[in-house]
């Protein structure tokens, strides 16, 4: 079900451990929904992961994952997110300041947005030996790893939506990533880790600035 939030704030550091069975979300603000328009929502906590999952981990400074659509408007991140060197993900691995990952037909839009949070991911990732589901998009585990969005996920037969970038998203926040994945490939971003989407101003109609270190 869609849902539309505003004025929404986290201030508060959040730490993860443990090791988990399924899959890991973790946010600053909403880890996990099904549509949405977000409204001034703004993460100054840190992020600390040190979690074992079995399945995939999504860390996100404002939102983990879903499949959505909607956008954000006047919202930003200035937590510094860590997944440390002693969390795994057995599948999949996503960091974002904003977007951890999202979901597949939707379009999501941002408006006047910033992140300045750094990205530091250390973690191992894909290895699980579960099968992994050949689809179009993806046979390997993968790293996503960018301060708008880690991952966006689209089928290539549905190009009608995409993430929509209007107004302005600036990226201050170092990004770094030093773990391994045993899985496939990694994707690592000043702005988006990987995605499916067009670079015409169709699509691009703002103007977007990395002005921090990829490494």
């Amino acid at each position: 079900e869609s849902e539309t939030t505003t004025n929404l704030k986290n201030d508060a550091d959040i730490s993860v451990a443990g090791t988990y069975n399924g899959y890991v979300k973790v946010s600053g603000v909403i880890a996990q929904t099904n549509g949405y328009k977000r409204s001034y929502h703004a993460n100054t906590g840190d992020i600390t992961v040190s979690a074992k999952a079995a399945s995939y981990m999504a860390v996100g400074g404002l939102h983990a994952g879903g499949t959505y659509e909607g956008g954000y408007t006047e919202c930003y991140n200035t937590g510094n997110l860590t997944i440390t060197e002693e969390a795994e993900a057995g599948e999949d691995l996503y960091l974002a300041g904003f977007i951890a990952y999202k979901g597949v037909d939707y379009q999501a839009n941002f408006t006047n947005c910033y992140n300045s949070g750094n990205l530091v991911c250390k973690a191992r990732s894909g290895f699980s030996t579960n099968e992994i589901a050949e689809t179009a998009y993806n046979k390997k585990y993968i790293v996503g790893i960018g301060s708008l969005i880690g991952q966006t996920r689209l089928e290539p037969a549905t190009k009608a939506n995409y993430n929509k970038l209007t107004g302005t998203f600036v990226n201050t926040g170092k990004v770094e990533y030093s773990g391994t994945n045993e899985g496939g490939p990694v994707y690592v971003g000043g702005i988006i880790g990987t995605n499916d989407m067009p670079t015409t101003s169709d699509y691009w109609a703002g103007t977007v600035y990395n002005l921090a270190d990829v490494i």
